[in-house]
């Protein structure tokens, strides 16, 4: 669902309409081809958008207006990333109902969840013929479940739920997914919680996956365009985050640190990880105070990078 809102592809007609005999046509295909256009319809493309934006609300009501209008509307719900729909979105998963199956839910304010549902209906038909591109070794052992499961979307109104659509959809991954989000958010906050069946601290477990190369993932994340806060809570399993993926990740924010302020971008990150030595350690990197603790509580370690003019910002779940 994420993975599509990043997607530089050209956005897939959608019709939505019950004739099925009515011909698809791009916005592109509409010039080219001379109709003779409304009043409505010859208004500046830029001013169209403008319209779209004060009013979400009404995006498929404008998708009947016209087959311009519906290009337009289909464009500017499929590609334009930047603007923010959802307020919270949540994985959960459980150990008594599938290791491998996590359901997804996103809040949306009611003012633009139509545009939010559009936007949805076009990327999941987009994602029929994208599918190849997201194939991943996601576990280390392959059982004879299948990994196919079905997308439950629905939307709260009134305290009630009511069904839209039902799907199917493959299992994220989870790198993949965290790099493209990373492309959308300023600042991301995630804390696994405990999943039964993997108890003790020697699993290497962090958002579905087991022994992941994170110190690389997170320094790609912070590449990204946008991304300049990140804070990892994992208490119950700080051995995703080992003590020598963690130096590696000191040593790779050393040299990142050298170009990322060039860009404007001050970072902020903080995230549990094994035991560092007991004494810890703290340096100074080009305006970056970069620390290494140990707590003796919970036998794990944290890791941060705060630049000077955000030392004192906290980030948490409850902001």
């Amino acid at each position: 669902m994420q993975s599509s809102l990043l997607s530089n592809t050209p956005s897939p007609s959608l019709n939505c309409e019950s004739s099925s005999d009515e011909e698809e046509i791009t916005l592109d295909e509409i010039c080219d081809r001379n109709y003779e256009l409304s009043l409505l319809e010859r208004l500046p493309r830029e001013l169209v958008m403008e319209i779209i934006s004060f009013a979400p609300e009404c995006v498929f009501r404008l998708r009947l207006t016209s087959r311009m209008f519906r290009a337009i509307v289909d464009d500017f719900a499929y590609n334009q990333g930047n603007a923010q729909i959802a307020d919270e979105v949540m994985f959960t998963s459980f150990e008594w109902d599938s290791k491998k199956k996590t359901e997804v839910s996103a809040v949306v304010p009611k003012p633009i969840y139509k545009l939010f549902e559009l936007r949805l209906l076009i990327s999941l038909r987009a994602l029929r013929f994208d599918f190849t591109k997201r194939i991943d070794r996601s576990f280390d052992k392959l059982d004879d479940h299948p990994n196919v499961y079905k997308l439950n979307y629905t939307s709260a109104l009134d305290y009630g739920r009511m069904p839209l659509l039902q799907c199917l959809t493959t299992l994220i991954v989870s790198t993949y997914f965290l790099l493209s989000l990373s492309t959308l958010v300023r600042s991301l906050y995630l804390e696994q919680l405990q999943v039964f069946g993997t108890s003790g601290w020697s699993p290497k477990y962090f958002f579905g996956t087991h022994h992941v190369d994170w110190s690389a993932t997170i320094l790609r994340m912070f590449e990204r365009r946008r991304l300049d806060a990140l804070c990892i809570e994992n208490p119950r399993y700080p051995a995703y985050l080992t003590a020598e993926a963690a130096e590696m990740l000191r040593e790779g924010f050393a040299i990142e640190l050298q170009y990322l302020p060039k860009t404007g971008k001050a970072v902020w990150f903080e995230a549990t990880c094994s035991v560092y030595s007991d004494e810890g350690f703290a340096e100074v990197t080009n305006g970056h105070l970069v620390k290494g603790v140990t707590f003796d509580f919970n036998r794990a370690g944290s890791l941060s990078v705060k630049h000077f003019s955000r030392n004192e910002e906290r980030l948490s779940k409850y902001e």
